[in-house]
């Protein structure tokens, strides 16, 4: 019989792991800034554009709740980018080259949110092959990893397992054979 494992999946923000509210809270963030972006669009219309800045709740979204929200991100932000330039230009202009402007500002939107979601992946498989050996699938010779306690079921130690390498001198204390008082004075076979 063999028996295979599930795949290990490491990311930097498991977004499974986020609660409902918490994840309500980022996206109602998301949707502020982009609410601000807006509104300094607006506000300085014909001089500056804030454009640029519709980047940042875009990438926060991908970054921290996927491709769904930060799909949804990329469109609000474009509609927003088209609403505050038929709202600062005068309300009889052309909007076919404002619209057209949306659309294009849109597919640069989603190439950015699929750049920001493969460099969160890449980084989580850096992260993942770092940490697991990719042919035994064990952890990885250079990584500690604290799994807990486990000699509970023996009660209270008094010597443990405990570890401490002077990296310079090559020297390693253990607690493992005696408490700090009982070799203080020196050891004594």
């Amino acid at each position: 019989i063999v028996r295979k494992e599930a795949p290990v999946h490491v990311s930097l923000l498991d977004t499974d792991a986020i609660p409902p509210p918490r994840k309500s809270l980022v996206m109602s963030g998301v949707v502020g800034v982009v609410a601000v972006v807006c509104l300094l669009d607006r506000l300085t219309a014909p001089y500056f554009s804030f454009t640029p800045l519709y980047l940042l709740p875009i990438a926060a979204a991908a970054w921290l709740s996927g491709w769904r929200a930060a799909s949804a991100t990329a469109v609000l932000a474009a509609l927003a980018h088209f609403a505050s330039q038929v709202w600062a230009y005068a309300p009889g202009a052309n909007w076919v080259p404002l619209a057209w402007d949306a659309l294009s500002l849109l597919v640069m939107f989603l190439l950015f949110l699929w750049f920001v979601l493969w460099l969160h992946r890449a980084i989580a498989g850096a992260i993942r092959d770092a940490r697991i050996d990719s042919v035994t699938g064990l952890a990885g010779r250079g990584v500690f990893l604290v799994r807990g306690r486990w000699e509970l079921d023996r009660g209270p130690q008094q010597l443990a397992y405990d570890v401490w390498w002077h990296l310079g001198y090559d020297t390693m204390v253990t607690s493992t054979w005696g408490t700090p008082n009982m070799v203080k004075d020196g050891v004594n076979p």
